[in-house]
């Protein structure tokens, strides 16, 4: 064999361990040790975790996968250095760790429902004094009281879903009216000068968001949340959301795909058509399975919206993105959209 097939079979055997890394765990235990590894820098932090979290194997295999937030919210602590970051669905932590490796230093409130990953938040911050410093772990729900909701928890994550008659073999859930976690507005979290909220929750982010919009369009911190799409009623809750959005308090919007690529950014008022049709696309291949379109690559986006007020930020974060300065797509900053008068128009 040739040096180049070698290497072809040396990474095909490496990519298929990989995706069988969390299929194999759970036989032989319940927690592994995640080695979780910095946006830029050369470091790593250890996090306690179930055995099917497979956080290092999408990093492994997609190199900008959960790379951005991160770089984000250190752009936003070098601005803004004693605000709070807000992170809503936190899990185990992972999302705090890649933000202090990343370089982010400013406060945190990490909430987390499922009171399974929330016990592996707080070992993890226990774990990791140094990386957990100014993190303020809450257990509970961010959205509306009257919402009925079950957490259907696998895959290392949990999924906010409404109350049903559950068969028995469905997977096991936290049933959270029937227990003592709270669910809280983000103004209940008390948090002071907040300039950054993330929303992961695996398809509720929408009611998330909606929940709080009077809160958000008053306080306007950047929002990065999680557009899954998977039933009609949460695309029409991101397309209604979207559409809800204030141009003139929210200016400017990036999309990314989800393994962290940036598909592309500009005003609120070029990117909302562009956002729904994407979410519309992404919700007819996870609708139709049985319809034979084929496979997609994009199962969901990341949508990171921007205040006016911040624009120095977005300028800073888009310039960091070398996909979008390259792609002759859709990919303008907020000063050549300034200087075309379009940031106040919708």
């Amino acid at each position: 064999m040739m040096i180049s097939d070698w290497s072809r079979l040396g990474k095909t055997i490496y990519n298929l361990a990989v995706r069988l890394k969390p299929r194999l765990f759970p036989l032989f235990q319940s927690e592994r040790i995640l080695t979780i590894k910095s946006v830029s820098r050369d470091v790593t932090a250890k996090l306690l975790a179930p055995s099917d979290h497979a956080l290092d194997v999408y990093q492994a295999l997609y190199p900008l996968y959960d790379k951005r937030f991160p770089l984000l919210s250190k752009i936003v602590s070098s601005h803004r250095p004693e605000s709070t970051l807000i992170d809503v669905g936190a899990n185990i932590g992972d999302s705090v760790t890649l933000c202090r490796l990343a370089g982010c230093t400013s406060k945190i409130i990490a909430v987390e429902p499922s009171e399974r990953f929330f016990g592996y938040l707080r070992r993890n911050a226990v774990n990791n004094q140094l990386l957990f410093d100014k993190v303020r772990c809450v257990n509970a729900f961010i959205g509306r009281k009257t919402d009925n909701l079950v957490l259907l928890e696998r895959k290392g994550t949990a999924e906010p879903v409404d109350k049903v008659p559950a068969p028995s073999a469905q997977p096991s859930a936290h049933d959270s009216s029937e227990s003592s976690i709270p669910t809280l507005s983000l103004a209940e979290l008390n948090a002071a000068d907040v300039s950054l909220v993330k929303t992961d929750t695996d398809g509720y982010d929408a009611e998330v968001l909606s929940a709080n919009l009077g809160w958000l369009l008053k306080h306007q911190p950047i929002i990065w949340a999680e557009a899954e799409v998977k039933t009609v009623k949460s695309l029409n809750k991101w397309i209604s959301l979207i559409h809800q959005m204030d141009c003139r308090v929210y200016s400017h919007a990036m999309a990314f795909d989800n393994y962290g690529y940036a598909v592309a950014g500009g005003s609120l008022l070029e990117m909302k058509p562009f956002i729904t049709s994407m979410l519309q696309y992404i919700h007819g291949h996870a609708a139709s399975p049985s319809a034979n379109l084929g496979p997609t690559t994009i199962v969901y986006l990341d949508v990171a919206l921007f205040p006016e007020t911040d624009l120095d930020i977005y300028d800073e974060f888009h310039s960091q993105l070398v996909e979008l300065a390259h792609s002759g797509a859709m990919d303008n900053s907020a000063l050549s959209v300034r200087q075309r008068g379009q940031a106040h128009e919708c």
